[in-house]
């Protein structure tokens, strides 16, 4: 088996630009209308940009873990945040879908989920 030469870091700036590319969608994984006409890349939510991209659950632990220190997280607010769940899948699909959310801030979101958790690697220093 070759190991996975890439990091969360590098899946999410890859699933950022997938939705950039292709398109976003929310309430599902993959625009279900454009998958019926056989587009080979549809426009995809959060999840399934990382999905899309590689499949690696990591990058959905990383991006939720960001999204919990941004205090973008759908826990209540007085919420202690080590309680916080935010890291798991259903929480950045309810992330993803929160209504007014825009696919411009779902892309920035994981190019600086990205960034965050490079600076963290490398001691703070990005």
């Amino acid at each position: 088996m070759k190991p996975n030469l890439l990091t969360p870091a590098d899946v999410l700036d890859a699933a950022a630009d997938y939705i950039t590319a292709y398109g976003w969608c929310q309430d599902q994984y993959f625009d279900v209308d454009t998958l019926s006409f056989g587009m080979v890349y549809p426009p995809a939510c959060a999840l399934g940009a990382i999905f899309q991209v590689t499949g690696e659950r990591d990058a959905v632990r990383v991006l939720g873990e960001y999204i919990n220190s941004i205090r973008q997280c759908t826990c209540p607010i007085d919420i202690n945040p080590d309680d916080c769940a935010c890291d798991d899948i259903e929480s950045v699909d309810v992330w993803n879908d929160t209504h007014g959310r825009t696919a411009d801030e779902v892309s920035a979101t994981m190019h600086n989920a990205a960034e965050a958790w490079r600076a963290a690697q490398s001691g703070g220093a990005a």
